[in-house]
């Protein structure tokens, strides 16, 4: 039963990926709605029966891929239009009970597609100071850091994840803050953007090849 359960979850969720890229968000709003639908009978059916499988995790996530979907619908639209699909995202959200990250970045998104700048800064600046090493949620509050004109605070914490995170942390946006980084006069910061690309430099591919580059550009300041 629970193995059925799962086959028809993972199709809807990879059914919705298919339509997204493809172009139709529609349909893959309607699969991921399919999919929190499955996780919501699975969990129904674990109350008696001896599921294995972390069902309500899979739900929030498929109901955080719906939102993900009704939000990027919404950036084409207009009106009542966009609004609407501001508004299922938002619910999609609100329904999720997992509290995770991402579902953080997505509210944050909400906000900002209603135009309350307020509002986002306050969930992003709450959710930080609850999980201070939750590294998306670090990324999300250094970006409000930028936005409050404190740039050198947002790059330091901007370093640390792309450090810490390098094996999995997005290269181009690494090499984005490693060059700000070399490029400020702070010289504990720009050291640590040197660091950094020079671990950039040693990956063999486009990315690698405009970290030396930005090396060969900049030596090394005296101390």
């Amino acid at each position: 039963r629970e193995e059925v359960l799962e086959a028809r979850w993972l199709a809807a969720g990879e059914l919705a990926r298919l339509a997204e890229r493809g172009g139709d968000l529609a349909a893959a709003a309607q699969w991921q709605s399919e999919a929190a639908g499955r996780a919501e009978q699975a969990l129904r059916d674990a109350e008696s029966l001896p599921f294995v499988e972390d069902w309500a995790r899979s739900r929030d996530v498929s109901r955080e891929r719906l939102a993900a979907t009704e939000l990027a619908r919404s950036s084409v639209l207009a009106g009542d239009a966009r609004a609407a699909r501001v508004a299922d995202a938002d619910e999609a959200l609100r329904r999720c009970q997992s509290g995770s990250a991402e579902s953080v970045r997505l509210r944050a998104l909400v906000f900002d597609r209603r135009g309350d700048s307020a509002a986002r800064a306050e969930l992003i600046e709450r959710e930080w100071r609850a999980r201070p090493d939750e590294p998306l949620l670090r990324v999300l509050w250094a970006s409000e850091l930028r936005a409050k004109g404190r740039a050198s605070e947002a790059l330091d914490i901007e370093l640390d994840v792309a450090s810490r995170l390098f094996g999995s942390y997005d290269r181009s946006r690494s090499l984005a803050v490693a060059r700000e980084a070399l490029a400020h006069p702070d010289t504990r910061l720009a050291a640590r953007g040197r660091a950094l690309l020079e671990q950039l430099a040693r990956g063999g591919d486009a990315v690698a090849g405009e970290a030396v580059q930005v090396l060969r550009s900049s030596p090394p300041r005296r101390p």
